[in-house]
């Protein structure tokens, strides 16, 4: 079962998307599409992952919930996969690479940052090497 999403009013920016139960809601504020669907992505990783309230980020544990959602979101929206399909269609700049994969260049970023401290500088993934540091991705000869 998917959880239901829907666009609220919260009273400012600070708060993109906040998941209640079996329903997520995003702020109507976010400017692109790229953004809501980062941010729908974090939402569904702690929908998923059932981090609970972690409203309080000064609380370790919680912060710990927070990134686990993070990274769910980050495995789903910039797949090891994906970044290979886009090299197959010829994405060459990250601006490209982010519209390509419908995030915003910050997320892509976070991505890049958290597969480089997962695999290290570098990762070979079937024919492909995937560099974290600058982000390259090639075909192996």
């Amino acid at each position: 079962m998917q959880p239901k999403i829907i666009d609220y009013n919260f009273n400012s920016l600070k708060i993109k998307g906040l998941c209640v139960n079996d329903t997520i809601l995003i702020n109507r504020r976010l400017e692109t599409t790229a953004e809501r669907e980062c941010v729908i992505a974090e939402e569904l990783g702690h929908y998923h992952l059932n981090c609970g309230n972690i409203l309080d980020l000064q609380d370790t544990a919680k912060r710990k919930e927070e990134l686990k959602a993070k990274r769910w979101a980050y495995r789903t929206l910039v797949s090891l996969q994906s970044l290979i399909s886009a090299y197959d269609s010829g994405i060459q700049s990250r601006f490209e690479l982010a519209e390509y994969l419908n995030v915003t260049e910050v997320f892509l970023q976070e991505a890049v940052d958290y597969y480089r401290i997962k695999y290290g500088i570098y990762l070979e993934e079937n024919e492909y090497i995937i560099c974290f540091e600058p982000l390259y991705i090639a075909r192996r000869l």
